[in-house]
């Protein structure tokens, strides 16, 4: 069963994107949301317990070979058979995004996590149906459980071929015992900008702080390059090269306008120990021309000036009509190579 947790009692809690999942796994950014002409879901359990099993009723017989890929895939992932996963399962479509040792990484970074993959239920599954622009898309969420951790996968298929995935993504629900973060606010009310002077408990989080109110300087003036060679670590710089940096901003740009405006003493920082090694977050709130943008800044402890991670997500205001939902991520997180014990 699932462990649960305030993340699977809540599952709509955290948002995150594209072939990644958590906060500190990800991969080259791109959009998680479309507008949406029309949307279904059908799942074996319930909003409240959806890991429960039950068998594909007669009126479903139509998802039956996308959950047996989606089962096939998982079994792969158990057996530790990635590349064969990549070779048979991933549409032509998504070997064009991501070749073979980029998808390899990321399911090392997973892996290394999470541990292996123990357990799954075969007759667990969800289906969300989505129709965008005549096209229909089937989305399946599966549930398994790895050594250290809960994980939520969602593999997708376009109608006229339910034995490829076009996107893959994995969400970590729950980490048992080993991840409880410890949280320092500036102030109370998280969608203003409350200020406060660094408190003697994050004093050492200062590098942060700092290097992430210089990345936004940077990034208003739009000095891509600067950032990334500044404050980028090297694993961050491996997942996303100037080039990605720039147009993963340019997407929130496109939504939220330029920055306006941030408060330097304004933050939130998360901290977070993985295997003993503490990771640190700070989140800064910004105003864009449209919408407030969160940005979270992600650092190992003792390297409090580099980033390993980052993600960004404006909080669309309710009058936008260019896109149907309230927040839309862009993420490139990562997951310490020593987290899996």
């Amino acid at each position: 069963m699932i462990r649960k947790t305030a993340f699977t009692q809540r599952p709509g809690a955290i948002v995150l994107l594209l072939l990644g999942a958590f906060v500190f796994l990800f991969t080259d950014a791109a959009i998680h949301g479309f507008p949406q002409d029309d949307t279904t879901v059908h799942h074996s359990g319930s909003q409240e317990n959806p890991e429960l099993e039950s068998a594909l009723g007669p009126d479903l017989q139509e998802y039956s070979p996308a959950l047996a890929t989606s089962n096939s895939i998982l079994d792969q992932i158990k057996k530790n058979e990635i590349e064969i996963l990549y070779d048979k399962s991933f549409s032509d479509r998504l070997k064009e995004e991501f070749n073979k040792d980029w998808y390899l990484f990321q399911i090392e970074k997973l892996i290394n996590f999470t541990g292996p993959l123990e357990t799954y239920q075969a007759n667990q599954w969800s289906f969300t149906n989505e129709i965008r622009q005549g096209v229909r898309y089937i989305h399946c969420t599966k549930y398994a459980e790895h050594k250290y951790a809960t994980v939520r996968y969602t593999l997708s298929f376009v109608e006229h071929d339910l034995k490829r995935i076009i996107k893959f993504s994995w969400f970590i629900l729950s980490v048992g015992g080993r991840n409880n973060p410890e949280e320092f606010v500036s102030g109370s009310q998280v969608h203003s900008m409350p200020t406060k002077p660094l408190t003697e408990e994050v004093e050492a989080y200062g590098p942060l702080l700092e290097a992430a109110n210089h990345m936004l300087a940077l990034m208003q003036k739009k000095e891509y390059a600067k950032v990334h060679d500044t404050y980028f670590a090297d694993i961050l710089k491996k997942e996303m090269n100037v080039g990605g940096l720039q147009k993963t901003h340019a997407k929130v740009v496109e939504l939220a306008g330029d920055i306006q405006h941030f408060e330097e003493l304004q933050w939130r920082f998360i901290v977070k120990k993985y295997s003993g090694r503490a990771m640190v977050t700070v989140l800064k709130i910004v105003q864009h021309e449209h919408a407030l943008v969160f940005y979270h800044f992600t650092t190992y402890y003792d390297n409090r000036k580099r980033i390993a991670g980052f993600r960004m997500y404006p909080l669309l205001s309710a009058t936008s009509a260019k896109y149907s939902r309230n927040a839309e991520e862009y993420n490139t997180e990562n997951v310490p190579k020593d987290a899996a014990e």
